[in-house]
């Protein structure tokens, strides 16, 4: 006759391997699982790599472009102001006596077109095209080389923030063109 355990033996042999079983499937199950999130995320390190040498790359595309722009501003601000200071006084306004008012500057040509050039760099004319040198102004303490002095600053702080806004517009469309291409 065969030896045979008794019954609350064989029940707990039976439970110790089901829950033998048991613990066996959950530790595959968890490092299943824990496999599967390493892959998500190694998945999301590269996307995020790729996305930063994207940036970088764009980046320096964009410092590039702001550096060439920088040197075409210099180049044409020292050409301005070679003109402006070879141009004379009395060539750039004169004062008159009208009717209206005891004094007034008339404004010449070279005036209007240096005016016009301090705002449009590639605006090459000096003619005077709206013909407000044909207008007077008050006189004032200000002379016109003064004023267009203070004009070429005004420009080229606004040529830099539009510039500045130019190149963020840029970035932003790339990078959703970017994010789009992406998905």
């Amino acid at each position: 006759m065969l030896n045979t355990l008794p019954l609350p033996y064989r029940i707990l042999a039976l439970m110790l391997l089901l829950l033998s079983t048991l613990g066996a499937g959950l530790v595959v199950g968890l490092e299943i699982e824990s496999n599967r999130r390493d892959a998500l995320d190694l998945e999301k390190l590269r996307q995020s790599d790729a996305n930063f040498k994207w940036a970088l790359g764009n980046g320096k595309k964009h410092a590039a472009q702001v550096i060439e722009w920088q040197a075409k501003a210099k180049t044409y601000y020292y050409q301005w102001q070679r003109e402006l200071n070879h141009a004379e006084d009395s060539q750039l306004a004169s004062c008159v006596n009208t009717e209206n008012s005891p004094a007034a500057v008339f404004l010449s040509d070279l005036w209007v077109g240096m005016y016009n050039n301090a705002w449009e760099p590639k605006l090459t004319t000096g003619s005077d095209t709206s013909r407000a040198a044909n207008t007077t102004i008050e006189a004032s303490t200000v002379s016109p080389r003064e004023v267009l002095d203070n004009v070429r600053i005004n420009a080229d702080l606004c040529g830099e923030d539009r510039q500045r806004y130019q190149s963020l517009i840029n970035y932003i469309n790339e990078s959703i063109n970017h994010a789009t291409y992406q998905r």
